[in-house]
């Protein structure tokens, strides 16, 4: 956790930032970051000023350290700036349009105490007794990653085996179907309030769900809009 809960005050307010210091080569060590204090600037029209309670340091990240690693997903981190990453945090003061102080965020911002955000993909998260940093895991981009990958892999699922269809051809990888229990059994456990989940899991538990690949996008456990636009 970064920082300390504080009384908000416009007035010499000192923000903690990890930089970038230079490209790792292989894995990341120590002497590529560099911890600096600098002085938080005053928000303009359109942005929003929040205070980071949890940063992510999510492993994919690593691929945007390198030089020219920029994509369509997102660009390559500058040397010299704090490291990007997916944070959870809450609006100390606002100029935005839709973000509003006091309110709950998640979104790509940065390894630092405090970020000055425009529309850095910040999703707004309910008041709720479950952990912050949970939705920078099992309730965040890992999460969903895991139950979409793992509920694709069970719908295409039939006898313990997964059949992969790409085009006319297919291929069969083999899988056991308890496999994929834990991580529903656990996050079922974690949101009992949800029927499509529990509903889902029971199908798992009970009998193979195979489906062939166009149906695939139609069928979203978590009531989501399907890639078929509906």
């Amino acid at each position: 956790m970064l920082g300390s809960p504080k009384r908000y005050s416009r007035i010499a307010m000192d923000n903690t930032q990890v930089l970038l210091k230079r490209r790792p080569s292989g894995a990341p060590v120590a002497e590529d970051f560099e911890v600096v204090t600098t002085a938080v600037p005053a928000i303009q029209s359109g942005e929003a000023l929040i205070e980071n309670h949890y940063v992510s340091l999510d492993a994919g990240f690593r691929n945007w350290m390198d030089e020219d690693a920029g994509d369509d997903v997102l660009p390559a981190m500058p040397l010299g700036a704090p490291v990007m990453g997916l944070t959870v945090g809450r609006v100390l003061e606002s100029k935005h349009a839709t973000l509003r102080e006091g309110q709950l965020v998640m979104g790509r911002l940065a390894w630092e105490a405090y970020s000055i955000a425009k529309d850095d993909f910040l999703i707004e998260l309910e008041e709720s007794d479950v952990p912050l940093h949970y939705h920078l895991g099992i309730l965040g981009d890992t999460g969903m990653s895991a139950y979409y990958g793992g509920h694709r892999a069970s719908l295409l699922m039939e006898d313990g085996v997964i059949t992969a269809r790409h085009g006319k051809t297919q291929q069969q990888v083999p899988n056991q179907a308890e496999g994929v229990i834990p991580y529903f059994s656990g996050l079922a456990a974690l949101l009992p309030e949800n029927p499509r989940l529990a509903a889902h899991l029971e199908t798992l538990q009970t009998t193979a769900a195979p489906a062939d690949s166009e149906s695939l996008s139609a069928t979203d456990p978590m009531g989501q809009a399907s890639e078929s636009g509906r």
